[in-house]
């Protein structure tokens, strides 16, 4: 209930609480800042090719002046932001990862499953 009111901004002496986000702060007072609401970056094929590309060829995580460079390039095939960047090199190498463990995890069952088959074949 007290989240809720803050999001309202009720709060005892009825000031703006000093928690509220500039997003909120947008909505309770009706302000339009030009904030894009539920808009999600698809990247185009090209963009993917070539964040790929750039990740197989070392840059796991790239710096802010490579971000901004990767952003103006990719920005010629179509919509994106820095953020975008950002977040999909942090994004595909968590994944990359998971996906090693996973693998490795994978492996281990199927020797740990060999050597008890080997073990009962040696047992017959």
């Amino acid at each position: 209930m007290k989240v809720h009111q803050l999001a309202l901004g009720a709060s005892k002496d009825q000031q703006e609480p000093p928690s509220l986000t500039l997003a909120c702060k947008s909505l309770i007072s009706g302000a339009n800042h030009n904030v894009q609401v539920g808009t999600r970056w698809n990247p185009t094929e090209d963009q993917i090719t070539i964040l790929e590309a750039l990740y197989k060829g070392g840059m796991h995580t790239p710096n802010a002046t490579e971000i901004e460079r990767i952003t103006i390039d990719l920005s010629k095939y179509g919509r994106i932001e820095g953020k975008n960047v950002f977040y999909w090199f942090q994004n595909h190498k968590a994944r990359e990862r998971q996906r090693q463990k996973r693998n490795l995890n994978f492996v281990g069952a199927c020797l740990r499953l060999n050597g008890e088959a080997t073990m009962a074949k040696v047992a017959k």
